[in-house]
């Protein structure tokens, strides 16, 4: 176990916090799939349902996966030190992936060990740990989409999905505990 997965184990251990994940799905690019032919570039993500739970009091999301993940799990073969998401050796390797086989066994709610969970040093670096501001605009701006073309109605639900996971949180940790959670990164 490396540090950051310590830290990570520590964190939940001291706060008496457990941290459970389900395998969800597979999440492609919109308009593809990983069982149809038209699926041509690797770009699945592997994705969880997770729970962080402390005494009757929890809060939960979806963590999404690295492509290079997915790619592992799925191709069962590292992933290339060179490859990237455009090369012929990933078009061809597409082959594997649009196996029927593998998609009929990757089904929402499976806990297969082929399938390497999220460690919580995975999750946990991940979470919205700090303060977010209720004002859409100010968020807008720390985040810098005020100078993107990113439609209004995405950053509402970015906005919304930021204020829901600190105010989860917040509802499991006091400030020195969230300290030390936003030291997990």
């Amino acid at each position: 176990m490396n540090d950051y997965n310590k830290q990570a184990e520590n964190f939940l251990t001291s706060t008496n916090s457990t941290l459970t994940t389900t395998f969800r799905e597979i999440k492609t690019e919109p308009g593809t799939s990983i069982a149809d032919d038209r699926f041509t570039e690797c770009k699945a993500r592997l994705a969880f349902d997770f729970t962080i739970k402390r005494g009757e009091r929890s809060t939960s999301g979806t963590y999404t996966g690295s492509i290079r993940d997915c790619y592992e799990i799925l191709v069962g073969e590292a992933y290339p030190a060179n490859m990237t998401l455009h090369t012929e050796a990933l078009h061809q390797s597409n082959a594997l992936l649009l196996d029927r086989q593998t998609a009929r066994r990757v089904k929402k709610g499976t806990s297969s060990k082929d399938l390497p969970h999220p460690r919580p040093y995975d999750i946990l670096s991940c979470l919205q740990k700090y303060e977010v501001d209720a004002d859409v605009d100010a968020f807008a701006a720390e985040y810098g989409y005020r100078d993107t073309d990113t439609p209004i109605k995405e950053i509402l639900r970015i906005h919304a999905a930021c204020l829901a996971e600190y105010s989860g949180l917040l509802s499991l940790y006091n400030d020195a505990e969230m300290a030390m959670l936003q030291e997990i990164n």
